[in-house]
């Protein structure tokens, strides 16, 4: 609870986290993510009321200061796209069905986040390749399952010692995994064609869908 202490575990948090974003090559979408992590711990040491629009207003703004062309950018249009989306819509589409059961309220959850991304980014999608994919919710409930799992195994592989057997057996496991995961989006996902919708949008068929976004989002909240 000291000052100290709190400085020294906002540095050891901040610092695991860029070195992990450097050891990843500063990837965009893992640049995106590390900027908008310092932002909100910074705010929460400080104490301050942490506005998440905020929070991704200034993660953005940042990150096109450094490169302002970076604005046309499908990736990060698409991924703060998402996160706007499932910020503004899950907790309304979520509390919008009360359930009880845990395997439903799972498949329930899954499926708000889905579409709450689904709805933000839809034009960005159909602005850039003038066709959205009608299977991708079905697709995310096993897609989002198995993704998680990858990500956990390979924080359990960074955990185990190297010199442990079980650390190379656990590899190879994750190895297996991670071909088999993009052999799955490969085979199935990307060669089907089936409940592909073709949508021509412009710019301001764009403008127009966020302003009624905007208004139905009102409404609900």
């Amino acid at each position: 609870r000291s000052k100290m202490f709190l400085i020294l575990e906002l540095f050891l948090l901040l610092f695991s986290v860029w070195t992990y974003t450097l050891m990843a090559f500063a990837s965009p979408s893992i640049l995106r993510a590390c900027v908008f992590f310092t932002i909100y711990t910074i705010g929460k040491f400080r104490g301050v009321t942490v506005f998440t629009l905020n929070v991704i207003a200034a993660g953005i703004l940042i990150l096109l200061y450094i490169k302002p062309n970076g604005i046309y950018n499908i990736g990060l249009q698409l991924s703060y796209a998402a996160v706007i989306g499932i910020h503004l819509f899950y907790p309304l589409l979520y509390k919008s069905l009360k359930l009880k059961n845990p395997i439903i309220q799972f498949l329930w959850s899954n499926c708000c986040v889905s579409l709450a991304a689904q709805l933000t980014t839809l034009p960005v999608v159909a602005i850039h390749f003038h066709q959205i994919a009608g299977w991708v919710l079905i697709s995310n409930f096993i897609m989002v399952p198995l993704s998680n799992f990858m990500l956990y195994g390979l924080g359990i592989l960074l955990l185990l010692p190297y010199q442990f057997s079980i650390a190379l057996s656990w590899g190879s496991f994750m190895q297996a995994y991670i071909l088999y995961f993009n052999q799955i989006v490969n085979n199935w996902f990307m060669q089907t064609k089936a409940g592909t919708v073709l949508i021509n949008m412009g710019k301001l068929e764009v403008i127009i869908y966020y302003l009624i976004l905007l208004f139905v989002y009102l409404w609900l909240y």
